[in-house]
């Protein structure tokens, strides 16, 4: 069945380098025909591929490198996924990705835009304590372009914003609507463009290759890079060594998750906001509707009149 893809793997490949600055190289006409040979007729292979060649190409190779690096990417796509998640630097980085993917992978429904907003800055080591803090965090997202710019990047394309096919239609005129946005933002509405589009694992090859752990082998080879280097460790201390805290089993990644819950509830700003609504209710007497509480939240019971 692959090899009918053959076409339209060389027809993505042509289009995506003439979007590039590479295709003004006439060596890259044979460099797309090299990729689409080379593919096999497996789609996702090439897009993953064309991606990391115009990496390299943006990022000032010369062409003997960027072709000796197509020699040697891996033709299986369980290898190439691993080779795509080793190439992450020794810095917090990779802390960073290890915790990014135990979320994309491990969460039970899909997240949206708006939810990686606070997800992302409680990825990193040390945890906000405020949201004064997220916010001068160097892992802060400031908008949803850069939070789409940001999520292939760090995920090394293995994880997309998803876009709905056009035509979709749940509610008439066009428009597909989330039925948990309860904001005003343009565009929160509909899952084209606004922070209700979601964020997923590209294929579900990937996710196995996760749930089969070796991701995450992968991931923490990386990160013991970054504790060697943080640390000024040998290589042998760091097997003996006590301090690393990322999960190896599944069951480790939703703990995992659970602390980063608990510790996003400890924001010392949630604490005033819980005592306004208090306040507001005592006021009122009664209980306030369900959809003016934040999204996921669930509305505080009335206290009973003193």
């Amino acid at each position: 069945m692959d090899d009918y893809n053959i076409s339209d793997i060389s027809a993505y490949v042509t289009k995506t380098f003439s979007n590039s600055e590479i295709s003004t190289d006439r060596r890259s006409v044979t460099l797309a025909d090299s990729i689409t040979i080379k593919s096999q007729g497996v789609f996702l292979w090439a897009v993953l591929i064309t991606n990391l060649i115009l990496d390299h190409y943006e990022n000032g190779e010369n062409w003997t490198s960027i072709t000796t690096r197509l020699s040697e990417v891996p033709a299986e796509l369980s290898d190439l996924y691993e080779e795509l998640l080793s190439d992450i630097p020794p810095t917090e980085e990779a802390y960073v990705t290890y915790q990014f993917f135990v979320w994309a992978v491990l969460s039970t429904q899909k997240l949206r835009i708006r939810e990686w907003h606070h997800i992302f800055p409680f990825l990193q080591e040390n945890l906000p304590k405020s949201f004064d803090t997220m916010a001068n965090s160097v892992w802060h997202i400031e908008n949803d372009e850069q939070l789409e710019r940001k999520i292939p990047r760090i995920s090394r394309g293995l994880v997309e914003v998803k876009h709905e096919p056009e035509g979709q239609n749940f509610h008439g005129n066009g428009v597909t609507v989330d039925m948990d946005s309860t904001k005003g933002v343009a565009g929160s509405l509909q899952y084209d463009f606004g922070e209700t589009r979601s964020v997923q694992i590209i294929h579900g090859s990937v996710t196995q290759f996760f749930l089969r752990v070796r991701g995450f082998k992968a991931l923490l080879a990386a990160c013991n890079k970054y504790y060697i280097a943080r640390n000024r460790l040998s290589p042998s201390a760091l097997d003996l060594s006590l301090e690393q805290p990322l999960p190896l089993t599944l069951a480790g990644g939703h703990y995992s998750i659970m602390v980063t819950c608990l510790a996003y509830l400890n924001i010392s700003e949630l604490d005033d906001y819980v005592d306004a609504r208090k306040m507001a209710i005592r006021k009122e007497g009664k209980r306030p509707e369900i959809n003016s509480c934040p999204s996921g939240a669930q509305p505080l019971e009335p206290h009973p009149p003193a």
